[in-house]
């Protein structure tokens, strides 16, 4: 009986440390709230974005790795001069639609959580360099992913995935594109507007994944990683360019 008390007193003790330790953080960089641009609170066991977040102003890049956090509360979205914000390994279920206050986002990253699908909104996010949402339950991505034109890095292997939609060949400027370990049948022949895409990794994106013949339209790519049971166009198996290559993956 004894042995147990000790252990939750244990338990309660490095509660109570990680509590102390965040906000001993944040009144820390509380003291120039203006000035702060970078707050992370990886790995402190957090269910909820402190409220004492919401006070910087101008921040611009916010981490919260590897933390227990369910939702994302309105008052993330008021702060409009963030930049970056990496989320991963939470538990994650839905991203508001009001992230399209975020204006000057260029990161997202919400890697490994339980996100099944992507507001419409996300098309308002303009300046969207990279965005990072492997190891969810996504199925598709919404039409208006083709209006983040200045998205240059896209990864999400790892989902639920069935269909992309055409609107992904508007992103002109994407040079990264992560669609491996999904289940589609086949990709969309919009693609072959990805002119500056470098490499793309289709490996176990479906069991008969097929390559539609118009991407071999693609002068850019170097790099495509496909599993043995892909359809690919017979283009990419006999063309002659030292930097292209195709990478099956067993």
């Amino acid at each position: 009986m004894l042995k147990r008390k000790h252990i939750a007193l244990f338990i309660c003790l490095l509660i109570s440390i990680q509590a102390c330790t965040y906000i001993s953080q944040l009144e820390v960089l509380g003291a120039d709230k203006e000035s702060t641009r970078k707050i992370d609170l990886s790995r402190q066991g957090l269910t909820e974005i402190p409220p004492e977040v919401f006070k910087f102003k101008n921040l611009e890049t916010l981490v919260l790795f590897r933390n227990k956090i369910k939702t994302l509360p309105p008052e993330l979205f008021e702060i409009t001069s963030l930049k970056k914000i990496v989320l991963d390994e939470n538990d994650i279920d839905s991203i508001p639609p009001t992230i399209s206050k975020l204006k000057n986002l260029e990161v997202i990253s919400m890697r490994n959580n339980e996100i099944e699908k992507l507001p419409e909104s996300i098309g308002e996010l303009k300046n969207l360099k990279t965005l990072r949402l492997d190891f969810n339950l996504l199925v598709t991505l919404p039409e208006s992913i083709g209006d983040c034109y200045s998205l240059e890095w896209i990864t999400l292997h790892d989902n639920n995935i069935e269909i992309l939609p055409d609107e992904m060949g508007r992103l002109a400027k994407l040079e990264f594109l992560e669609i491996g370990k999904n289940y589609l049948y086949e990709l969309p022949r919009s693609f072959q507007f990805l002119q500056s895409l470098i490499q793309l990794d289709l490996s176990f994106s479906g069991d008969l994944l097929r390559v539609p013949d118009e991407l071999c339209n693609i002068r850019s790519l170097e790099t495509v990683y496909v599993n043995q049971t892909a359809i690919i166009p017979y283009c990419w198996q006999t063309r002659i360019n030292s930097r292209f290559n195709v990478v099956y993956i067993n």
